[in-house]
């Protein structure tokens, strides 16, 4: 029996994605098997359970394959990005809401919940557990999320102040206290753990069950002043870009870009760089081999190796307001154009080492426009990419405007781009999804309704969609899964 009990738990956690696992095998006691068939990160330094014992659950369906294997397959690092569906706001590090899972989902609704009805009777704060008050509850569940991320089963909801974690059928696992209100305190789910900021704000790393791997680890030049532009954690060092604004004395603006180690016989830099002035991105290529700093009218390329720089090139824009790495490791840059008029801005192409590849000349002024500031454009295959522009959804090519589809109006608008090429937007409470013909597949209202009378559903984040297809929509009042 106390054998096929530990093979039943070596076969669930060789699926990454799922984590329900870990509570199959502790309520049947063998949570010693669940650690070790794990096999990942440092000596852990704390272990608990965050919600009230669960209820035994049903095998989940075998995961679809995606671009870089299937979860059915031996797992990789723990940190290894490249197979985790949604791993930090904006999808990658490359911040071009490009998924590498397809979805082919018709609008059907398959199960909302309110954050009222998911009490759990504990909370991580500061690598402690705390019991968690109504009044408390209820004051951290009506923070407007900012990001919904996903790695296997996995789905995280982070505000400002706090990260929950769910089971793809909606369940609670895991309730934390995380600084993830955007890029200035990112989220970052990894393969096997996630890493994230407290309030201090110290680096925190846990798998997907509870177990600390890095608890309350310093977090360099991060503080009330500072946010990280990018987070790369690995399985023993940290790669990072923190700006810092100048604090309320308003002393110069600096930023520090950095590798650290985690070795227990090594605590210390690698190499770091700091710099003056102030970020519009921070982006990583996909191969993690080099940096691309957005400043002004300059991209700087440094070397995650040593540090170093590459080569620079000036961009042509006097002011830049986002930036992405199209599927081609391309630099994308929106901004306004140096000589030109104040209200004319432009999006504009640039290979690596700086040679101009196109220019769209755009129709909003992005220093007024909150969606340009919030939401990047999106890439697709064959160097596509998806913009905004006065509540339309457009498609370019080469910097062309193919099709363009209306919007439901709204304050801000957020795309995600799946490996499929369905562009999903969402406006407000409207959930739309389009073919990268510009056809669209469905369109839905959502609506939860509120503990609060009068108090308005926010959306603020992009939609997530898991291995499965299914989309995963975050608002103030609670959490949607559409199939």
């Amino acid at each position: 029996m106390a054998h096929d009990i530990e093979k039943r738990c070596t076969d669930l956690l060789d699926r990454p994605g799922y984590r329900s696992g870990v509570a199959w095998c502790r309520t049947a006691l063998c949570a010693t098997a669940c650690i070790l068939a794990m096999g990942c990160g440092p000596k852990p330094v704390a272990t608990a359970s965050t919600v009230s014992a669960q209820p035994q659950e049903p095998e989940p369906a075998p995961v679809r394959a995606v671009k870089f294997g299937s979860y059915d397959e031996k797992p990789g690092g723990m940190f290894d990005l490249r197979i985790v569906e949604y791993p930090v706001w904006f999808a990658n590090l490359q911040r071009n809401n490009h998924l590498e899972v397809p979805t082919e989902a018709k609008g059907t609704l398959a199960w909302k919940k309110t954050f009222s009805e998911m009490q759990p009777g504990e909370m991580f704060w500061r690598g402690k557990h705390h019991a968690v008050e109504k009044e408390s509850w209820d004051r951290m569940v009506f923070q407007v999320p900012t990001q919904v991320l996903v790695s296997g089963g996995n789905i995280g909801v982070a505000s400002s102040e706090h990260l929950f974690l769910f089971n793809p059928m909606g369940k609670l696992t895991l309730l934390t206290s995380a600084g993830g209100g955007g890029t200035s305190k990112p989220v970052v789910f990894g393969n096997r753990a996630f890493a994230y900021t407290d309030d201090i704000p110290y680096l925190m790393v846990q798998e997907y069950g509870g177990t600390f791997v890095l608890n309350q680890k310093t977090f360099p030049f991060l503080d009330t002043w500072s946010g990280a532009f990018l987070l790369l954690p690995r399985e023993d060092e940290l790669i990072a870009v923190v700006q810092y604004t100048g604090g309320p004395q308003r002393n110069p603006k600096k930023h520090y870009i950095y590798k650290r180690s985690f070795n227990e016989n090594d605590d210390g830099f690698a190499w770091v760089v700091e710099r003056q002035g102030s970020l519009t991105q921070a982006l990583l290529t996909e191969d993690e081999k080099t940096i691309l700093l957005v400043q002004g009218s300059r991209v700087i390329s440094l070397d995650t190796e040593d540090g170093k720089e590459i080569r620079s090139f000036d961009s042509g824009f006097s002011e830049s307001a986002t930036a992405i790495l199209d599927l081609s490791g391309n630099i994308v840059v929106a901004g306004r154009k140096a000589g030109r008029s104040e209200d004319q801005w432009f999006l504009a192409c640039f290979d690596q080492s700086g040679k101009s590849l196109w220019e769209h000349s755009l129709s909003v002024e992005l220093g007024t426009n909150r969606s340009w500031h919030m939401q990047p454009p999106a890439a697709g295959m064959n160097d596509r990419i998806y913009i905004v522009e006065g509540h339309s959804l457009q498609r370019l090519d080469s910097g062309q405007v193919v099709w363009r589809q209306r919007l439901q109006k709204s304050e801000s608008h957020w795309l995600t781009v799946t490996s499929n090429e369905w562009i999903i937007t969402l406006s407000g409470p409207v959930l739309e999804v389009f073919r990268d013909d510009g056809t669209r597949i469905f369109r839905l209202a959502l609506s939860l309704p509120s503990e609060f009378e009068n108090k308005r559903e926010r959306f603020s984040a992009p939609v997530a969609v898991d291995a499965l297809g299914k989309l995963y929509v975050a608002s103030s009042n609670g959490v949607y899964c559409i199939e």
